[in-house]
């Protein structure tokens, strides 16, 4: 039971993207390798939040969006807390 992404169907969707991670600070010079992410790769990952999806594939959260994004997927499917979900009142009891 994988979950489905929501995907675009108006943009052409690659099968893979190469990601350039830039330099961090304090660095002389790029030593990281470049990143290729197939929708494969990137749907394996759809169980974990987006935070720690793209720390898994060793990018940050806005460059793997872009990529998410470039592969025709619009929207991270790992399933949020609900904010609307409220436990009873502490003290009051069900009628």
């Amino acid at each position: 039971n994988t979950p489905t992404a929501h995907t675009s169907k108006r943009m052409p969707q690659s099968t893979s993207v190469v990601i350039f991670p830039r330099k961090k600070a304090g660095e002389p010079q790029r030593n990281r390798k470049d990143v290729v992410l197939s929708i494969e790769v990137v749907q394996s990952l759809f169980n974990l939040p987006l935070p720690a999806a793209a720390g898994r594939v060793g990018l940050g959260g806005t460059a793997f969006k872009s990529a998410c994004r470039k592969l025709g997927i619009l929207r991270w499917p790992f399933p949020r807390a609900s904010c609307n979900v409220r436990s009873p009142a502490v003290g009051h009891e069900g009628s």
